[in-house]
């Protein structure tokens, strides 16, 4: 019989070198900011740089928690009227769910459910933007507000140059996530850079909300089945919510239920599983 317990220290060593090579490998590949960052931070304060943008669909967004990426103009199209109303009331629920939970990030395997996340966001980061081919995308990380104006601006910008502009969490104020590193070039700058690029980039998703549940089904198969419910939580929950109170929510360390779908009878299973959640 296999000594698990063994096992998971194997596992855990394995995951730690990696990690300390993917971070090695992301100092030495990250971008100066590019062209538009330049002219962005040149402008004084207060000419035309707030911080904020109004979407489509009339929602603040916040260029910070964003990724400076601008106002959704890309709309992704529904199947019908029916799946219409499935899709708002899974939003809803679940919308309600992530604006009325607290924040566990200090539960164990919230925690071990946002570092496995971390780790394979890493390696994605390293993959992309750090693999040592010149024609490969390269990212940038810039205290620019908003270096883009629309989703259309950031996908036709980035397949065009292939640099991929990501304000960074730094410009903030204060800490925008309560487990994922906010520092410049952190880990919750990696995480959105990451998202942006598979999720909006590559297959032209809009910002909207079915834009970004359309990227959180893309991206979810790249990642294993704890980092899936952190994953769930940091895409599905927070832009529910977003399209729920109409701006960007405050960041909480959850793990939403991978179970959510529609009821026969028409309502929704959410919320945190922690007594079922996966311990690795």
């Amino acid at each position: 019989m296999r000594d698990c317990a063994l096992d998971l220290q194997l596992e855990a060593v394995v995951r730690d070198a990696f990690h300390l090579e993917a971070m090695s490998r992301v100092a030495s590949c990250l971008e100066s900011p590019h062209r538009r960052s330049q002219v962005c931070e040149m402008k004084k304060e207060g000419e035309g740089v707030d911080g904020r943008g109004e979407s489509q669909e009339g929602q603040l967004r916040d260029p910070i928690v964003d990724g400076g990426r601008g106002n959704s103009m890309i709309t992704n199209g529904r199947t019908g009227e029916d799946a219409d109303r499935r899709d708002w009331l899974v939003a809803s629920e679940v919308g309600d769910w992530y604006v009325g939970s607290p924040s566990m990030h200090g539960e164990a395997r919230v925690a071990g459910a946002y570092g496995r996340l971390q780790t394979e966001i890493d390696g994605l980061f390293v993959s992309l933007f750090c693999s040592g081919n010149p024609n490969g995308p390269r990212c940038a990380f810039t205290y620019c507000r908003q270096p883009y104006g629309s989703d259309r601006d950031l996908i036709a910008s980035v397949r065009a140059d292939g640099v991929l502009e990501m304000t960074t969490s730094a410009a903030s104020s204060g800490r925008l996530h309560p487990l994922l590193g906010c520092e410049f070039g952190g880990a919750f700058d990696r995480f959105r850079a990451v998202h942006d690029f598979i999720g909006h980039v590559k297959p032209a998703f809009g910002f909207d909300l079915d834009g970004e549940i359309a990227a959180w089904r893309i991206q979810r198969r790249l990642h294993s089945a704890p980092a899936q419910w952190a994953l769930a939580t940091e895409l599905y929950g927070v832009n529910c919510a977003r399209s729920l109170i109409g701006e960007a929510p405050e960041l909480k360390a959850q793990l939403l239920d991978l179970n959510v779908y529609p009821q026969s009878d028409g309502s929704v299973s959410a919320g945190p599983m922690i007594t079922n959640s996966p311990t690795r």
